[in-house]
């Protein structure tokens, strides 16, 4: 298993080698000088453990100083192969973005950009798209309501007047708008939204912070856990999670289409698949969004991370 991981990694290493990826350059500038003085201690541990063990006949020390050595070789192989981890999930992307995107409908994404560009652009897409409906149905149930408070009121001769609304019918309109935007549209647009915070959150930082520091952390023999654990969050969220995003934003933008459904979304009050802005097929797409489809990612993450983290303690066995 040990060498089978070895090999692994020395493959990402053969990739890295023609990378040219701005993050990964990003990254060795900004936590090189860490990474290296992190090494060099490890380095000197090492030698200093050989050494003392060599002296004194101490098995536990030169025990020591052949796998921190064994470890820091590793971390080394480690560093170099992150250009190849972003290599590798580029070439990834691209082949699951043209299966899974064939035929959808976008309008504001493009099929050709990276995972992590199209995911987020379609987090956008999707935000601007709530936005735009609870703007209408807002501005739509405050029109009807101002509507069906009209009164016409007819005075007949002698002082009797007798008025009656006539479009009291409306405010029935207005319940509806307000309760469609409360229930469903608001709260999708605030788990849209800190979503898309989120993820651009761990795009900023997975790369250029938690990869490096959990590297760091794994050249140092009483760190090394927490480092694994760091380096195996870094790379689901750079690599795996744009994918399941990604893979969300599909279900979205291949429902675009409600032809096929008209007949139970023709409304009366909200219309029907031409009425873009208001009809309840845009609502209903945009639920499993902000509900559904963020719990079965955040599992299926959350399962990576561990099996990443239990890979790397094999490395260790």
């Amino acid at each position: 298993m040990k060498r089978l991981l070895f090999l692994i990694l020395l493959v990402s290493v053969s990739f890295s080698a023609g990378c040219e990826n701005e993050l990964y350059k990003t990254m060795i500038e900004q936590a090189g000088p860490f990474i290296g003085v992190a090494m060099l201690l490890s380095i000197m541990a090492s030698v200093f453990a050989y050494m003392g063990g060599s002296l004194m006949n101490d098995p536990r020390l030169l025990l020591f100083s052949k796998d921190e050595i064994f470890h820091t070789v590793v971390s080394a192989l480690m560093i170099v192969s992150a250009g190849g981890i972003i290599y590798v999930s580029c070439v990834a992307g691209g082949f699951f973005q043209g299966t899974l995107f064939q035929n959808a409908e976008m309008t504001e994404c493009s099929i050709d950009l990276p995972t992590s560009d199209l995911a987020l652009c379609a987090l956008n897409q999707m935000e601007s798209d709530a936005r735009v409906m609870l703007d209408f149905y807002t501005r739509e149930g405050i029109k009807k309501d101002m509507e069906s408070t009209w009164v016409h009121t007819i005075y007949i001769p002698g002082g009797v007047s007798v008025s009656t609304g006539t479009q009291t019918y409306k405010k029935t309109f207005s319940t509806q708008y307000d309760m469609v935007s409360t229930t469903f549209v608001m709260p999708v647009l605030i788990s849209i939204t800190v979503q898309k915070l989120f993820f651009e959150f761990f795009l900023d930082y997975s790369i250029s912070i938690l990869l490096p520091m959990g590297l760091i952390l794994r050249a140092l023999p009483f760190t090394r856990q927490m480092g694994n654990f760091l380096v195996a969050l870094g790379i689901a969220m750079w690599v795996f999670l744009p994918l399941l995003y990604a893979f969300n934003a599909a279900f979205y933008f291949k429902t675009d289409n409600c032809d096929e459904h008209e007949s139970i979304v023709d409304d009366y009050v909200f219309g029907d698949c031409e009425d873009t802005q208001s009809n309840l097929w845009n609502v209903a797409r945009l639920i499993p969004q902000a509900f559904f489809l963020p719990n079965i990612t955040l599992a299926v993450f959350a399962a990576l991370v561990v099996s990443i983290t239990r890979a790397m303690k094999v490395i260790e066995a």
